[in-house]
């Protein structure tokens, strides 16, 4: 690559000067879903899908007569799921503040 950006892979960051090429950007936006549905998987297993237990909660449970599941794959299987968005929320904020640096 000529470093010009002509061919697609890099690009000049012009608030410091350095060059990020395209496939760092993706590296990092993956290693970044990958860390948050970790987390999330990692936190819903450990709670095992259970919810928080209010008077209102225990009024919808007592009408609803299907008996609840937990385990730790009811609960990681949410909280990766919610965890890959939360993930990709992260992503676009930080692809909007690249944006907004760059051409501000």
């Amino acid at each position: 690559p000529t470093g010009n950006g002509d061919d697609g892979t890099t690009r000049a960051n012009n608030n410091t000067g350095t060059e990020v090429t395209t496939t760092a950007r993706w590296n990092e936006s993956i290693a970044i879903v990958g860390d948050y549905a970790l987390g999330g998987g990692l936190a819903g297993a450990i709670f095992k899908g259970a919810t928080i237990k209010t008077n209102t909660g225990r009024l919808l449970a007592s009408r609803n007569p299907m008996p609840v599941r937990t385990g730790a794959l009811v609960g990681a299987i949410p909280g990766l799921l919610l965890g890959m968005l939360a993930g990709v929320f992260q992503v676009g904020l930080n692809a909007l503040e690249s944006v907004g640096t760059e051409y501000l």
